[in-house]
């Protein structure tokens, strides 16, 4: 959880809780196995943030490093480019093999981290490739309607010759999907060596000039480009950020005690007039729905309403006071609409509201 969290690495994390510096709902636990509700119980690690700010670093990998933190054979890793620095933890967005090089980008952020690897979401990758051998107008076509090797279909979005040799030539390669080694498996499959694999682009974010083993900051203007952000969503991981932790302890005490219902009960627009208020306003059912697959958003928001429903002999108004009983209320309406088959939303309602949805929610929807 520790590192789901972007907190750390699975090893950081067990020499962190080995070394006692991690609570679980208050408590010292000093046994990396010790098991944990992620829904109920808060992890807190000494002197980190629940969620630390996001951080993504894009580094020009040379040929030679493995991608992974440690590397059992000893061999030099990637992290070997980081020396120095003083960056915090960062994990390896995607992977290149030891003998690929070019863009290969890091953070922190796991949540982010999944949108960029997944097939449906994550941007295309375009890779230079150099070969050995002279590619005509049929081959490149065969690459681009691929082929079935070890019980998988691998094909390139797009293959194109960029210059050519007496012997061998340089192709540019597109990828729409991230399988393990696909370039290189690909090209096997119809007996074509690959000499050199070099990441240049993920998305529009191109490698540049930046030199073998260097590396830089992204902007947030170029993080958000990468994994598109429609409703812009981050608007809640951001007023989350450090705060969330707060939240958990004020639910499970039965008593909302700060200024945080707009952006952990989110509301449908139209029915708050603050600038607050419409800031944090869900625009209609398909953010509502994006809000609840977010990695990050949807889990809180269920963890949040499963503290609620626990609370004993208390009324929502004594929890929440007036008028943030009412937005509970919008909220738990919200939700149950968009996601009927979830039943913990209705069992908020069915709790403290008699099983009645807000009526002016459902006017709005």
């Amino acid at each position: 959880m520790i590192s789901k969290l972007g907190l750390g690495s699975r090893t950081q994390a067990g020499r962190w809780v080995r070394e006692g510096q991690v609570r679980v709902n208050g408590r010292f636990v000093t046994d990396p196995e010790f098991p944990v509700n992620p829904s109920s119980d808060r992890i807190t690690v000494a002197g980190r943030a629940d969620t630390p700010a996001r951080l993504v670093v894009m580094l020009n990998k040379p040929r030679g490093l493995v991608t992974t933190t440690s590397d059992e054979q000893g061999r030099d890793t990637v992290y070997k480019c980081f020396e120095g620095a003083g960056l915090p933890w960062l994990a390896p967005v995607g992977r290149l093999d030891k003998a690929s090089e070019g863009l290969l980008l890091f953070s922190n952020d796991p949540m982010w981290a999944a949108r960029i690897t997944h097939p449906s979401s994550g941007p295309d990758k375009t890779y230079h490739v150099q070969i050995d051998r002279l590619p005509d107008a049929l081959l490149l076509k065969d690459l681009e309607h691929g082929v079935k090797e070890a019980g998988e279909w691998l094909a390139a979005k797009s293959a194109r010759c960029l210059r050519s040799g007496d012997k061998n030539a340089w192709l540019e390669i597109a990828l729409d999907e991230g399988r393990n080694r696909q370039i290189r498996r690909l090209l096997r499959a119809f007996d074509i060596g690959v000499l050199r694999l070099v990441r240049v682009r993920v998305g529009e974010l191109q490698l540049g000039d930046l030199p073998k083993g260097g590396w830089r900051v992204l902007s947030e203007r170029e993080i958000e480009s990468l994994a598109p952000d429609p409703f812009n969503l981050r608007r809640f991981v951001d007023a989350q950020h450090r705060i969330f932790g707060q939240v958990r302890d004020e639910l499970q005490a039965g008593k909302k005690e700060n200024h945080w219902m707009w952006f952990i009960f989110p509301q449908i627009k139209g029915l708050g007039i603050s600038t607050t208020a419409q800031k944090y306003a869900i625009t209609g059912v398909d953010e509502a729905k994006a809000y609840l697959d977010h990695p990050l958003l949807g889990f809180r928001l269920r963890e949040c309403t499963q503290l609620v429903n626990a609370v004993q002999h208390r009324s929502i108004e004594d929890i929440f006071g007036y008028p943030d009983n009412l937005k509970f209320h919008s909220s738990m309406t919200l939700f149950a609409h968009v996601h009927p088959s979830e039943k913990l939303f209705a069992a908020a309602l069915t709790k403290y509201f008699n099983g009645e949805a807000d009526r002016k929610t459902l006017e709005q929807l």
